[in-house]
């Protein structure tokens, strides 16, 4: 049973593993991402600069780099949640990973305790069958004794019948 407990842990345990790596993939896509954007802004610059040329489309363009800052903005933001949510489920596993820790060691300290007990149970089974040998060669003692005393009563008592009639 305890052996199904151990391979139900080791079972979760390798499955947030298996999460925690994909996190770091995704970490490690959102920063590749964000390099992506970093080029994007010096791509959007070097347009900016271009534009300078025509004023009558920097305008548009220049609305148009506004408005792809703001998504960039605000895909930022939901990368810094995604990051901060996965942060939290990472400290969340953690805290599992040492409960389930904790319960691992109360259980072989379980086991060990059994283990001693089984060891202190072997011993006294030993102790009771001495015992009971000990009482057994007891019994016959008395037994034995008690049939002597039987005779030499007997004996007494027939010696004193013969004294009578000696007498």
């Amino acid at each position: 049973m305890n052996n199904q407990v151990l391979d139900k842990i080791l079972v979760q345990l390798n499955h947030i593993t298996k999460e925690q790596q994909e996190m770091k993939k995704d970490v490690a896509s959102i920063s590749k991402e964000q390099r992506e954007m970093k080029k994007d802004i010096a791509s959007i610059s070097k347009e900016q600069q271009e534009m300078k040329q025509d004023i009558a489309s920097i305008s548009k363009e220049q609305q148009e780099m506004k408005q792809d800052i703001a998504s960039i903005s605000k895909e930022q933001q939901e990368m810094k949640q995604d990051i901060a949510s996965i942060s939290k489920e990472q400290q969340e596993m953690k805290q599992d990973i040492a409960s389930i820790s904790k319960e691992q060691q109360e259980m072989k300290q379980d086991i060990a305790e059994i283990k001693k007990d089984t060891k202190d149970i072997s011993a006294m089974k030993v102790a009771v069958l001495e015992t009971n040998n000990r009482v057994k060669k007891i019994e016959t003692k008395l037994d034995k004794h008690e049939r002597t005393l039987d005779l030499l009563s007997r004996r007494s008592i027939d010696q004193e019948a013969e004294l009578k009639s000696i007498k």
